[in-house]
């Protein structure tokens, strides 16, 4: 979908960093494949991680899991006023695959009036495809590298890029989404600094710019 595609690169990218660590770690191909498809989320992958290297339970990886994942059930549940499913096998599909780079994609289509349920379908499905395409490179690419050559790389600015391609469209019409978008960017960048990780600095920031964004609604 040519909605998707400015987020493509991010996922294949972000994708190889899990398929690369979940090597190091010593998982199967198959338990790879399941995890990605299953959870669909680098933070979360990367953090079920330490209970294979044995620094966290069972017990506790899943919790840390549902945690992360939990702002997908919000994703889904805010599309819900937007779109009009048909029928569970629709909610359903839309529900599994949807993370934070398909649900820009229906907030976007949404403000041109374009947003169904088949489009949410595609575009969510079309990125877990790719996320999973991009865990596969990474864990055969494991071989020879190693999670840091990534950053070595300037992975990070994959996600920007990607992010700030999507700004002029979201300006037409829609300058309202600028604010709890600068919220969150400052949010992000004040926690990183002060040493709280990316993954959880991310976490943190998307939460305060959705909130944000939920007042100025109701403003």
């Amino acid at each position: 979908m040519v909605a998707a595609s400015p987020f493509a690169a991010n996922a294949l990218a972000f994708g190889a960093v899990v398929g690369v660590a979940s090597r190091q770690v010593g998982q199967s191909s198959m338990e790879l494949f399941l995890s990605a498809f299953a959870v669909n989320a680098a933070t979360s992958q990367l953090a079920a991680f330490e209970y294979w290297r044995g620094t966290l339970s069972l017990g506790s990886a899943l919790l840390v899991t549902a945690l992360l994942n939990a702002k997908h059930l919000l994703y889904a549940a805010s599309l819900w006023p937007q779109i009009r499913v048909r029928n569970f096998r629709q909610l359903s599909l839309i529900g599994f695959a949807i993370t934070d780079s398909s649900w820009i994609c229906c907030q976007l289509a949404a403000q041109r009036g374009k947003l169904t349920p088949e489009f949410a379908i595609a575009n969510s499905w079309a990125l877990l495809s790719v996320w999973v395409l991009g865990c596969a490179a990474g864990f055969h690419l494991g071989t020879v590298i190693r999670p840091d050559h990534f950053h070595a790389i300037g992975l990070s600015v994959i996600a920007i890029v990607s992010i700030a391609a999507l700004v002029p469209k979201a300006l037409k019409g829609s300058r309202h989404l600028l604010f709890p978008g600068m919220v969150a960017a400052a949010c992000a960048t004040i926690l990183t600094a002060l040493k709280m990780g990316v993954g959880l600095s991310i976490l943190l920031a998307s939460m305060i710019g959705a909130t944000a964004a939920a007042f100025r609604h109701v403003e």
